[in-house]
């Protein structure tokens, strides 16, 4: 598991996961109980140090809105005709994310 080889820092209370792969995407929050942001190898390549510093804020604002169980639960429970909602609310969290990367 790619996990096994990753650094794991702290960052806002969530874990930073360096993994050392360039097939993943370069910044993502996975999991739902412990959130993780994992940061690939080519994101540390390609990013200045500020745009890493901003991508990583994006991600912790998708994890204290805990929106890896947010969109669990809507994957689980589809219901006819609610694509249109959905793709709405994922709209707005990465809205609210971006807003969350931006520093105060």
């Amino acid at each position: 598991m790619c996990l096994e080889s990753a650094i794991g820092v702290e960052h806002d209370a969530v874990t930073l996961a360096i993994i050392l792969a360039e097939s993943i995407t370069p910044l993502m929050l996975v999991g739902v109980r412990t959130p993780r942001i994992l940061i690939s190898a080519s994101a540390c390549k390609v990013l200045n140090d500020g745009e890493l510093r901003a991508a990583m804020r994006h991600e912790t604002a998708h994890s204290r809105s805990r929106d890896n169980l947010k969109k669990a639960i809507l994957n689980c429970l589809p219901f006819p005709g609610m694509a249109s909602l959905e793709e709405a609310w994922r709209e707005a969290s990465e809205l609210s994310a971006d807003d969350g990367g931006i520093e105060p």
